[in-house]
């Protein structure tokens, strides 16, 4: 996302996204990957949101 500040021609470029979220959701994905699909973790950026997709599931079962 770009911002133009007054007083200057050149916009400043603001994150979009907290680096912890993201950080956070990576880790997510990777520690709850099905390791025996052999499946990459996929990321989706949109204009309004992230998607992010692993070869797996959270838990199994209910608790």
């Amino acid at each position: 996302m770009r911002e133009m500040p007054g007083g200057t021609m050149f916009p400043d470029v603001m994150q979009q996204y907290d680096d912890y979220s993201m950080r956070e959701v990576l880790h997510n994905c990777i520690a709850h990957q099905d390791y025996t699909l052999q499946e990459r973790i996929n990321l989706v950026e949109n204009p309004g949101f992230l998607y992010y997709a692993n070869g797996g599931s959270f838990i199994p079962g209910s608790l």
